[in-house]
Order: structure tokens, then sequence, then C-alpha cells
């Protein structure tokens, strides 16, 4: 007895075998690891690149050559400039900014690199110094009364400027406790102001020694 066969739009295509789907897999495994190991290369090769940026500006920064040092950091910048605001980054440009005489746009960028951070040291006293430099005095005590109480304690940039300060405005005490704590470090940049100070400090106790003695012996003679 012959069986009547389905008609042609009843004829479904024969399922995939488990082998199919298993190399189906396979290859789109492989396709999907090589997109990873691509991008992994690609990521190590930028960052080769950026390593090799900033030992190139160290590089020129030892060689006094702070225009160009500059110059490499803005170009890093321009690159990745994800890397602005962040702590290193902000203080590599304060630094270059500095070094380059742009002691307000220094200042900006050392600021900058502490409020990234907030816990670090020393970058408070940097970006007074650079404020300093550009003749904002008041801002600049700021931030070294801030470094000595909230980050480095003893640094010897904040405690120097202070002291300066202080013996400008006759606060010879202050201003010799301050140029004292900077250290032996900085025992040559404060030599002359602690001289100073130490000098108006003991002038009043020699001239009451001098009228004094004048008073019991009389002025001193001549012939």
């Amino acid at each position: 007895m012959e069986h009547a066969q389905a008609p042609a739009s009843e004829v479904r295509p024969a399922a995939w075998s488990r082998q199919t789907w298993i190399r189906l897999y396979l290859v789109l495994f492989l396709a999907a690891e090589a997109v990873i190991l691509i991008g992994f290369a690609a990521l190590g090769g930028d960052s080769r690149v950026r390593e090799e940026m900033l030992q190139q500006a160290e590089a020129l920064a030892a060689a006094g050559e702070h225009g160009e040092v500059l110059d490499v950091y803005l170009e890093y910048g321009r690159r990745w400039p994800g890397a602005y605001g962040t702590q290193n980054f902000e203080l590599r440009l304060g630094q270059a900014y500095f070094n380059a005489g742009d002691f307000e746009e220094s200042a900006l960028h050392f600021e900058r690199s502490v409020a990234a951070n907030p816990r670090v040291r020393d970058t408070r006293a940097l970006a007074g110094r650079s404020w300093w430099q550009a003749g904002e005095r008041a801002r600049a005590l700021e931030l070294f009364s801030q470094e000595l109480s909230v980050g480095n304690p003893e640094n010897d940039i904040a405690q120097i400027h202070l002291g300066l300060a202080a013996l400008e405005e006759d606060r010879y005490a202050e201003a010799l406790e301050y140029l004292a704590a900077a250290g032996n470090a900085a025992e040559a940049e404060t030599r002359e102001a602690r001289a100073r100070a130490e000098e108006q400090l003991l002038a009043p106790a020699r001239e009451r020694a001098q009228q004094r003695a004048r008073e019991l012996f009389g002025e001193p003679s001549n012939g």
C-alpha cells in the first residue's frame, strides 16, 4: 500500500545536530576571545605610550627644558583628557607651570591636585608657594597654614614662608619659631632671616643692658 507524500509546504528542514551546535559555539567563542586579546593589546600599547611621554617630560625637566616639559604635558592632556582632574597629573602640571614662570596657573593646578586627593601631603605648600610668587600673599599664607595643620606639619616651604611673613610684620619671636622649625635642610635659605629675627629680638635687651651700665658707671670716657 502506497503512502501519500506530504505536501512540499509541510517539509521541515532537518534539525541541527549536536555537533553543528558545538562547532558554532567554538567559532563564536574563538571570535570573542580574539576581540578581547586585540583590545588588551591596544590598551597595553596605549599604556606604553603614556609612560613614554611621562618619562620624556621628566627627562626634559632634568635638563632644564621647562617650556618643552609643559608642551609634552599639554599634548598628553589633549590625547587623554581624562587625566585632567587627577591628583598626579594636576601635580605634574602645577610643577611644570611653576618652572615655566606661570605662577598663577601653577597654583590653580596644585589646588586641583589637592581637590582630587585632600589627604595628600605637601601639595598645599606648593600651591601656596605659587600664589606667593604670583603676589597673592593672603591666599598663600592660608595654604601654608593649612599644610601645617592638615597636611605635613614639618613642611619646610610652609615654615619658611610663614616665618618670612612674620618677619615682614615685625613679629620676630613668631618668625624665629617658624624659621627654626624649617630644619637643617632649609638652613641656607633661612640663615639671613633668622639672623635678622634674632638681632631684632636681642636689640631691646642689649639696649636695656647698655642703659643700665650707663646709669651705674656713667658714660664711658674717650680719653
